[in-house]
């Protein structure tokens, strides 16, 4: 009985952190959403960390500066830091763009190839992605390898469930 009710707790927790997430990319997260998130984040909670920054990360909000973002940062570095795949790929992202902080794309393949380690299909996706392109710019040995990395990376996200992943590998 003990193990069901666990296992129950478990299975609401996720659809409650989906919820989350939700609102989380609307905007629509209330004060005491914000700060619940911020206490399982900072409890360890890596999906509340991810959640946390993509809501300051919103680019909808009509007062979004620097300090939104750098809260978005913090955030979603805590979830990296926790092992959360999405967090870092969404470091990756940042770097790769160059929003709030150099851009850097030895850091944002860093990040991705941490995203990807972490489960996190976009970092998988993103990889893919660049070296596809690089297999673009090769020819003979260094093509094929660039290719077949990409090959690996889009199948990962693509078992992850990234849809695009799926569709670039079959494009491959």
């Amino acid at each position: 009985m003990k193990k069901l009710i666990l296992i129950l707790l478990f299975i609401s927790s996720l659809f409650g952190q989906d919820a989350l997430l939700e609102a989380a990319r609307d905007g629509t997260l209330s004060q005491s959403q914000i700060n619940e998130l911020i206490s399982k984040c900072n409890s360890g909670d890596g999906v509340s960390c991810r959640n946390i920054g993509i809501f300051y990360s919103n680019k909808d909000f009509e007062n979004h500066d620097a300090k939104l973002e750098a809260l978005s940062f913090e955030y979603y570095t805590k979830g990296c830091n926790l092992k959360n795949g999405s967090a870092c790929s969404s470091l990756g992202g940042i770097y790769h763009r160059g929003e709030g902080v150099t851009q850097d794309i030895t850091k944002a393949l860093e990040y991705y190839t941490k995203g990807c380690d972490y489960n996190g299909s976009l970092g998988c996706y993103w990889l893919g992605d660049f070296y596809a392109q690089e297999s673009k710019a090769k020819s003979g040995a260094e093509k094929k390898a660039a290719e077949l990395k990409a090959k690996q990376y889009y199948k990962k996200g693509c078992d992850l469930g990234y849809k695009l992943s799926c569709s670039n590998l079959k494009d491959l």
